[in-house]
């Protein structure tokens, strides 16, 4: 399994529940509650994730090492300079609309993008819950994808 599909999995176990469905990997589980959300949910966890770890990689110093979603509003306040005042305001979901062109797999490393690229979704879903309380703390994939620095490309 790639650090990808396992940091995946653990994004859906996470999310899942604040949709009342059941994470299954066996696709012929039957699915309750709005399991298509739940995925699509998981999905932008998880570009998030790698989005925040490349960046991280490339931006943190060792004073300011922009753990959890830090490096997601430095790349806001890279973009938009003007707008330091509110950017700790924001919620998540004006940060994601804001970065929009920046959470494209297109920018993710070659092996990531091949990974999402082979995800499917309902495009027919009803999307994201905002409002729901998930489980999941931006930048807890870290480790999982720290995991995967020393392998060889395939």
């Amino acid at each position: 399994m790639s650090v990808y599909a396992k940091l995946f999995t653990d994004i859906q176990k996470a999310v899942f529940p604040a949709y009342n469905s059941e994470f299954a990997e066996n696709s012929l589980v039957k699915k309750e509650g709005n399991h298509d959300s739940a995925k699509i949910h998981s999905y932008l966890f998880l570009l998030l994730e790698i989005i925040i770890y490349e960046y991280r990689k490339k931006n943190a110093t060792i004073f300011e090492p922009l753990k959890g979603d830090k490096a997601l509003k430095h790349l806001f306040f890279t973009r938009y300079p003007s707008l330091l005042q509110v950017l700790n305001s924001l919620p998540l979901e004006s940060l994601v609309f804001a970065l929009l062109k920046d959470l494209s797999p297109e920018n993710l490393p070659q092996q990531a993008r091949n990974y999402v690229n082979e995800i499917k979704l309902n495009k027919d879903s009803s999307g994201i819950d905002w409002s729901l309380k998930v489980n999941w703390n931006l930048g807890s994939g870290e480790q999982t994808l720290k995991m995967g620095e020393n392998l060889p490309e395939i």
